[in-house]
């Protein structure tokens, strides 16, 4: 629940083997509303994957102003952007990126755990509720490297949930999944934000996947398309 914009934003990169900047984000000016869903879609190299890292404080713009709520990321210090995005964001990827010498309950308590907000045993507690309700009740224990892509994916998103994210930013979350898992997981990821309604932003080469959300945005060369 907290609402995202984007003023001029632009993001410029310099290549190891060139000398002249290249131009990923030119000149984006977006407002999403608290409890959206919005999809970016775009060709590969659009820029959409580094907007979403832009919005998530993980990247820096080279000019103009991104707001998540009241806070402007590029005025806060680094330590001040670290502590936004463990308490407000969590970030769902192609890869899932869940710590393999760890279990699904572990991998799904730890951000919770780091925010700091809640007892040990209150995190646990939602966290079995959570894999239970995403149907992973019986993987608590198991580690990802015993777990099927799709598995692997909805733990991605209990993870997510578990945190109580403000908003839930989503790369390609079903991109390496077959279209029976991939519908899945996104049936769960629309369903549990029109729920608890989080901002979500999903980033996605799938109309139809889009087509879930209420609102797409398109990009093309680093631009939004009118």
């Amino acid at each position: 629940m907290l609402p995202v914009k984007l003023v001029d934003v632009v993001k410029t990169f310099t290549l190891p083997a060139e000398t002249q900047e290249q131009t990923v984000i030119d000149g984006v000016s977006l407002e999403i509303t608290a409890s959206d869903s919005v999809a970016f879609m775009g060709p590969s190299g659009s820029g959409k994957s580094t907007l979403l890292n832009l919005i998530a404080g993980l990247e820096q713009p080279s000019s103009g102003q991104i707001f998540l709520g009241k806070d402007e990321l590029s005025g806060l210090a680094a330590r001040e952007r670290e502590r936004l995005r463990l308490q407000s964001l969590s970030y769902v990827f192609q890869f899932f990126h869940l710590l393999p010498t760890l279990t699904t309950l572990e991998n799904c308590a730890l951000v919770a755990i780091e925010q700091g907000q809640r007892g040990i045993d209150e995190i646990i507690d939602e966290t079995h509720t959570t894999l239970k309700l995403l149907g992973l009740e019986g993987a608590a224990h198991k580690r990802p490297g015993q777990l099927s892509g799709g598995m692997q994916a909805r733990a991605a998103l209990a993870r997510a949930l578990v945190s109580r994210p403000k908003i839930i930013l989503a790369d390609e979350p079903t991109g390496n999944l077959d279209s029976k898992s991939g519908e899945a997981v996104l049936d769960l990821l629309f369903e549990q934000q029109r729920e608890r309604r989080f901002t979500l932003l999903l980033v996605t080469h799938d109309e139809s996947a889009a087509r879930r959300a209420q609102r797409t945005v398109r990009l093309r060369d680093g631009r939004l398309l009118s």
